[in-house]
């Protein structure tokens, strides 16, 4: 099934689709006329559940879903469009295939073809607006974004498809988000006097751990107490 999207439109609804193997969807960027360009429209599923905040159930609504492709229909020239390209995606994926705590689990999926985030986190366009708040129409004034960190995406993409295989890039991207995650933790931990760095301190110590190659040591309760 092939989708064009276009912002001009608020929500397109869909039936529930016993046979259906792929989805291919296509977005176009916002005319003039429609304000801040990253307000896309949302898909609406006949599965959905407004009250239990259920945007899909999959075994129900794609019971033999396979493939899932979405992207631009823009041509990306830029490290700017680029970014553009992916925080567009994302704001979309998050109201509709990647819909969060509350969505469903499509076990059937093998194969997604989604942007991937181009840094450590990205502008996750759209949150203010649905929060109430007026948005600045887009560009460098534009104000309906939240920070997101991009290992949560590339999380919700691996709990929302469990047995999706992953292209290299989202593999590889996921090892480095965790790592980066990992040492954040760490130079926390060490801030705070509940961890130091190792250094010459003998391996039988038990209180050695080594985390994504990084040799820390626990500290004890009482030397954490000293720590100013």
């Amino acid at each position: 099934m092939h989708i064009r999207l276009i912002s001009d439109y608020k929500s397109v609804f869909i039936p529930v689709m016993p046979r259906l193997r792929g989805f291919r969807i296509a977005i176009y960027g916002a005319s003039e006329s429609t304000g801040c360009k990253y307000m896309l429209p949302q898909l609406q599923f006949k599965t959905e559940n407004v009250a239990k905040c259920v945007k899909i159930v999959y075994a129900k609504q794609f019971p033999v879903l396979h493939g899932i492709r979405v992207g631009l229909y823009e041509k990306v020239r830029t490290q700017e469009d680029r970014e553009t390209h992916f925080e567009t995606i994302a704001n979309f994926l998050y109201g509709s295939f990647l819909s969060g705590e509350n969505g469903d689990v499509c076990e059937t999926l093998g194969e997604i073809d989604v942007p991937i985030p181009t840094g450590d986190r990205f502008k996750l366009r759209g949150e203010r607006v649905w929060s109430g708040l007026r948005c600045g129409f887009g560009g460098a004034t534009c104000t309906c974004w939240e920070w997101e960190d991009s290992a949560k995406f590339l999380d919700r993409i691996a709990t929302t498809f469990p047995n999706v295989r992953y292209s290299f890039g989202i593999d590889e991207m996921r090892r480095k988000m965790r790592h980066f995650e990992v040492q954040k933790w760490i130079e926390s931990g060490i801030k705070l006097g509940v961890l130091e760095t190792s250094g010459d301190i003998g391996r039988s110590d038990e209180r050695n751990v080594e985390i994504e190659g990084m040799k820390v040591r626990l500290v004890e309760s009482e030397e954490a107490a000293c720590v100013t």
